[in-house]
């Protein structure tokens, strides 16, 4: 019997190698970065969510107040959208706050600009999760939306003053 264990162990190593792993990771974030304005300028933004579709019609998600913050692993004059939320009284933010559920509206106070995100257009990929089950299966990524009506890539969406 423990003749046919390494030989065993060796074939099914064999096998489990040749199975490859895609991580099926579906993206709908969306990550905005604000470049040449001053701290104070981006210390306040109005985010406001809209139904998909709706042309900016039909309010999907409330207007709330949001800010800017910077990252120390950006440039001094780069600074990264923060989403607010609520949790018993008190304030915290999240980098990851827009998603593709809605068309979105910022608006920036200091200065008058509004920016709109909309149109997304989305890419797919196989991916797997080796040789079981999910072998092969097709995710939908986003990829691009319209910023101010520019189609642009999703990865980071840039806004410059």
């Amino acid at each position: 019997m423990s003749k046919f264990i390494l030989p065993l162990c060796i074939i099914l190593f064999a096998i489990s190698s040749c199975c490859k792993k895609i991580a099926c990771v579906e993206n709908k974030t969306i990550m905005v970065t604000f470049h040449g304005f001053t701290k104070a300028e981006v210390d306040t933004i109005y985010t406001t969510g809209y139904s998909l579709g709706s042309g900016f019609t039909i309010v999907g998600r409330p207007q709330q107040r949001d800010t800017a913050m910077h990252d120390i692993s950006t440039p001094d004059s780069v600074y990264s959208l923060f989403i607010s939320a609520q949790y018993n009284g008190f304030t915290s933010y999240s980098a990851y706050g827009l998603y593709d559920d809605y068309e979105w509206k910022l608006y920036i106070p200091a200065t008058g600009k509004t920016i709109t995100i909309h149109n997304y257009g989305y890419s797919t990929y196989r991916c797997s999760n080796g040789c079981g089950f999910r072998k092969g299966q097709e995710v939908k990524t986003l990829s691009t939306c319209s910023l101010d009506n520019t189609t642009t890539p999703v990865g980071s969406i840039k806004i410059y003053k």
